[in-house]
């Protein structure tokens, strides 16, 4: 079926059951052809055939109600002729800016492909249905007045060529904002599932059928189609709609799994190497059981807990006997909300600076990333689980948003740019804490931590070691490469490296 014919299909539309019930109450016949329309349309423009007022309910006289029943209809007539011109002549506009592209730069077409012959049908005079293609007939849908509905129905005129997709699809729109949302679904429907139709087209329908959907009350066909047509196009417009219309989880409705759009190529590449899926989608379920993920310059990963164990040095780390000091791209961590189950996480010798994306990960009890260009630890404050915290080899200066993370066992903070570790005196159950090769002189903030056992502060600033002599549980620290004269405060420790 043509455009064009599906056009008249859900725009040929004239007058409700109610108007020819009407009109039959006044003594006029259904519509039927087009001459028995214009009939019924004059009487009621002329006011033949109108049933007289009830008396009992309206003292209205009745020159004054014809009046304004004649000029509603006249007004619904102007309109409707109005539409008719303006189509009229945009559809001859057309036409004529084909014919002159056509004759201006004229292309040999290719020839279609014979069409096999259709059975002749018989027409109501008994004359064959002609083979030889005519001209397509102008076609008009003359809009009607309902009687007694004061509704005016609507004009419709293409002259010349089908209506574009690009045309449909306004008439589509147009059929939502008015709310006639099944001839609006119809026409969506019929544009999504045409041969080599546009892609961009395609796209406009399926957001329009959706919110035809959802205006319906139908949010779970709607959902449904978005889907499906993410699935095909892999619009992020179609991927956008789609999130506003899924429920939030504290509706205890999932997600949609639709495959996932990677932030950073970088990471999705090492991604593929680490669940081995070097081509295809990856959706969010292929990721859910994931707990453990390890990654260490551009080529080696896991997501095997024990797997992976290096030697790591500032310029690179040993793996198996051989040195690798190359290292990857991974710039942000935003690709991590797709790892929702994630409970250790290492990213190692690449050059990450926003670690904003950390910030979804609640459950991590560890995380590792060391040998990158971090400065902010702002996403960390609310990761209140973490246990084991490795930031060596990177860029920080400012610990504060660590003060909040009682639950810290390990905290490793070697070559960075500390000065001040007052943020950490709260962090009582620190038991194991790496400070050394930055420019810290003061190490009064950490008398406090009662459970620390071993305390590296090797190559920094420090010239007195006083406080140590307030940690019960200290048994080993190394104080290498500092200005310090007097050792005798951790005379009792275990083990102490002076020089």
């Amino acid at each position: 079926m043509s455009f064009l014919k599906k056009l008249f299909k859900y725009k040929l539309q004239f007058v409700s059951t109610e108007a020819p019930a009407k009109a039959a109450e006044e003594g006029a016949e259904p519509a039927g052809d087009s001459e028995e329309e214009t009939s019924v349309l004059n009487a009621e423009q002329e006011g033949e055939g109108a049933s007289a007022p009830d008396e009992t309910t309206d003292n209205t006289p009745k020159d004054k109600k014809q009046l304004a029943k004649e000029k509603k209809a006249k007004k619904a007539k102007e309109k409707a002729e109005k539409k008719a011109a303006k189509a009229k002549a945009a559809a001859e506009k057309k036409a004529a800016k084909a014919q002159a592209k056509k004759e201006k730069k004229p292309k040999a077409k290719k020839p279609k492909p014979a069409k096999k012959p259709k059975p002749a049908k018989a027409k109501a005079d008994g004359e064959g249905k002609k083979s030889k293609k005519g001209l397509i007939i102008v076609a008009a849908a003359v809009g009607v007045v309902l009687i007694g509905g004061g509704v005016a129905a609507f004009l419709l005129f293409f002259a010349g060529s089908d209506p574009t997709p690009e045309e449909l699809l306004v008439i589509a729109q147009e059929h939502t904002y008015e709310g006639e949302y099944e001839y609006a679904m119809e026409i969506f429907n019929d544009l999504i599932f045409a041969e080599d139709m546009d892609a961009e087209i395609v796209v406009l329908s399926y957001l329009g059928l959706a919110d035809a959907l959802v205006a319906t009350d139908q949010l779970e066909g709607a959902i449904a189609r978005l889907q499906i047509g993410y699935e095909d196009t892999e619009d992020p417009l179609l991927y956008e709609r789609l999130q506003e219309l899924v429920p939030d989880e504290e509706d205890d409705v999932a997600p949609a799994d639709l495959p996932i759009r990677w932030a950073d190529s970088e990471f999705e590449r090492i991604i593929r190497i680490a669940i081995d899926r070097e081509t295809g989608e990856i959706r969010p379920s292929d990721l859910a059981g994931i707990s453990t993920l390890k990654i260490l310059g551009p080529d080696h990963v896991t997501t095997q807990a024990g797997e992976l164990n290096t030697m790591n040095f500032v310029d690179g780390f040993r793996f198996r006997g051989e040195f690798f000091s190359e290292r990857g791209e991974i710039t942000n961590l935003d690709d991590l909300v797709h790892f929702t189950g994630l409970r250790r996480l290492t990213i190692g010798y690449h050059q990450i600076r926003d670690i904003s994306g950390v910030s979804r990960l609640q459950n991590l009890t560890m995380l590792g990333l060391y040998a990158n260009d971090i400065s902010d630890l702002t996403p960390l404050a609310g990761l209140t689980d973490l246990q084991h915290l490795f930031l060596y080899y990177n860029r920080i200066s400012d610990l504060t948003p660590l003060s909040e993370l009682a639950g810290l066992r390990e905290l490793s903070l070697q070559f960075n740019n500390i000065e001040d570790v007052s943020p950490l005196s709260n962090l009582h159950n620190l038991s194991h804490l790496f400070l050394s090769n930055n420019s810290i002189s003061d190490l009064s903030p950490l008398a406090g931590l009662n459970n620390l056992s071993f305390l590296g502060a090797q190559n920094n600033e420090i010239s007195y070691i006083g406080p140590v002599a307030d940690m019960p549980a200290l048994a080993d620290a190394s104080f290498v490469d500092n200005p310090v004269s007097d050792f005798s405060p951790a005379e009792n420790l275990q083990s102490v490296n002076q020089f």
